[in-house]
């Protein structure tokens, strides 16, 4: 018996927490993702206009978005039963 299980991440969670908490809302959707455009708003935020910030946090919200969807897809390419190799 498979006991295997998935673990399926909700776009519009992913979507509110990165439209609340930017790129640390990111790290919902994608660890790596998140550390790096925390990174990369340290530099940005010194910057003393407001459109780079805008943008940054924008690709933020993209980012959080194209994150949970290949997450979510990898989990159903897992669930299909053609790639369950079960030999019993």
């Amino acid at each position: 018996m498979d006991k295997t299980v998935y673990f399926f991440k909700s776009v519009p969670i992913g979507i509110l927490l990165a439209v609340f908490l930017g790129p640390i809302g990111l790290l919902y959707a994608s660890f790596y993702g998140g550390i790096v455009m925390i990174i990369l708003g340290i530099i940005i935020l010194s910057y003393p206009y407001p459109f780079p910030v805008i943008l940054w946090w924008l690709a933020s919200c993209i980012w959080s978005v194209y994150a949970i969807e290949k997450h979510n897809k990898r989990e159903r390419f897992r669930l299909t039963p053609q790639n369950n190799t079960d030999n019993n």
